[in-house]
Formats: C-alpha cells, structure tokens, sequence
C-alpha cells in the first residue's frame, strides 16, 4: 500500500516526480505470533518390521573409497606381489636358460658337422636333425625371451614402487625414461645396470645423497649383459656376409651369444632374488610393521584373566 509523501516536487533530470512511503502490512487473517514448536514424540523402542526388511549394505568389508567411478586405477605395488612377480620371472628365467643351452649344443654340434664335412660326406638324417635342434631352439629362445623381459620389466616397475616406499624417496627417473633406457639397444649398455644399481640403493636404506655403489653381483650382472649385447650385435652383423667361412664363424658367434644368455639368466635370477629379499624379507608386507624378537623381564601373563560377573565381553 502506497502513501503520498509529499505533493509534487522538482528534481534535476526529472519532472513532476510524487514521492511515495510505502508500508508493508500482512494480509488479513494473518496473525504475528511464533509458531508453536511441535513437542517431540517419546521414545517408542527401535523400530519393528512385520518381515525381515529388503533393505541394507552390501556384504562386503568396508573400503574407502580411492578412485573415481569409471577410471581404471593400477593396483599399488606390494611385498607378496613382488615376490610372486619375481618366482614366476625366475622360473621363465631358468627354462630360458635351458633353452639357450640347448640352442649353444645345437650351434656346437653344427660347427663339429662342418669341420668333419671337409674330408667326409655326412649323413643327410644327421644334418636334418641338427637343424631341426637349432631351429627349434633358436625359436624357442627368442619368444620365451621376449616374454621374460616383459615380466622383468614389470618387476621392475614394482620393486622400484616398493624401494621408494622404503626409502622415503621417489626414483631418480621417470617410467618413460626406465623403459627407454633398459629397452633401447646400445642405450641399455649403460642405463640398464644404472637401474640396478640404483634400486638396490633404494631398497637398502641408503641416503638419497650418497653416490649408488653396486654390489659385486649387479656390477657381474652388468659385465654379462653389456658382453652379451656386444656379441649379439656382433653376430647379426657377421651374419650379413654370404661366404662359406663367414657362415662356418657365424655358427660359433651364434653359440657364444647362447652361452652368454645362459650367463645373464642365471644371474638376473641371483638381481632379482637378492632384491626381492631386501625389499620383502620375510615374505609378507612388513613394510612399517615390527617383529618380537624376544621378552625378557617381564611377568609370565594370565592364561584366562578373571572377569567380573556381568562385565561385558
């Protein structure tokens, strides 16, 4: 409801302007009283059912809640992951071990059939299966290879999580550049051992300022693999010629690259052992949790201490 102020006034800028109060009032009917507050209803006991209610929680353990819905989130590195990880990459390790000393015998035993071939004729069954032993060998190796480095690979990757968990820092290199310098030819002569030598003074403890000094088994692990790539590439590259005493030294290079992959394998068995027990010694995640190692001056406990009747359990 509006009231006239006053009668007609002039303002600059506008003309013949009335000027207005207005007044609020409620409507009628409308009472300015407080409500009532309701008075709380007793307490009647928990609630009843007429049948065993439909609903409720899942039967599941409780969890927080760490990744976003629809995200695919890797699981966290672990103790008796690594430990898995590593049995199973062992055991491809010693099967491709086998096999690369198979594939040497192979190479050896062709090499003895050229030698004697110069003065004698050779059985033909012989020569075939000699073949067939380094074919079959030679194919066994690269594929069982391929698959063991994917598996180190991926031990790798874990045991590094691990080792920043036990030494309270991150890796000195990012995943990309792991990956680049452990899978890159040539390259990996000189990062690969560098990896090892600084997950092993990760997983020791060893101060973040300190200089890696590598044990004698990763710098022998180191020698053999930089040897063995020497030779590999060695022998590819001698293979590129086509006369008869460039094949004749093709057999025995590739028998010393087999013989030296026999090497690595037994020793990246021996990397991966010893890291994994320094990382989980016990074969469980005790990372952060203390072992009892004996009590001494302490009273014997109660084998059944006394309750109180009533006293709640």
């Amino acid at each position: 409801m509006a009231y006239p102020n006053q009668p007609q006034r002039q303002q600059s800028g506008y003309s013949n302007a009335q000027w207005f109060t207005w007044v609020a009032t409620p409507p009628p009917g409308v009472s300015n009283a407080p409500r009532p507050r309701p008075r709380p209803a007793p307490y009647e006991g928990p609630p009843a059912y007429p049948a065993a209610p439909r609903w409720g929680l899942p039967r599941l353990a409780w969890r927080a809640s760490n990744s976003v819905p629809g995200t695919v989130r890797r699981p966290e590195a672990s103790p008796v992951g690594l430990i898995r990880q590593a049995a199973l990459t062992g055991i491809l390790l010693w099967v491709l071990g086998a096999g690369a000393l198979v594939a040497a015998g192979g190479e050896i035993w062709r090499y003895t059939l050229l030698v004697l071939g110069r003065d004698e004729a050779l059985s033909a069954s012989v020569v075939s299966v000699s073949d067939t032993i380094v074919l079959i060998s030679a194919l066994f190796a690269a594929v069982l290879g391929f698959v063991v480095l994917v598996l180190t690979v991926r031990w790798l990757l874990q045991a590094g999580e691990l080792a920043a968990k036990v030494s309270g820092y991150t890796r000195a290199r990012p995943t990309w550049q792991l990956l680049l310098g452990v899978l890159l030819p040539v390259l990996n002569l000189f990062v690969a051992g560098s990896v090892l030598a600084e997950l092993e003074h990760a997983a020791l403890g060893a101060p973040a300022t300190a200089r890696p000094r590598p044990s004698r088994l990763v710098l022998a692990w180191w020698a053999a693999w930089g040897v063995g790539e020497v030779i590999a590439i060695s022998t590819l590259l001698l293979g590129l010629r086509t006369s008869l005493q460039a094949r004749a030294d093709g057999v025995l290079w590739h028998a010393a690259t087999d013989l030296v992959a026999v090497v690595v394998a037994v020793l990246t068995i021996k990397v991966l052992r010893m890291i994994t027990g320094l990382l989980a010694p016990t074969g469980v995640p005790a990372i952060g949790v203390g072992q009892v190692i004996a009590v001494r001056d302490a009273p014997a406990p109660e084998l059944r201490p006394a309750r109180p009747v009533g006293s709640a359990r």
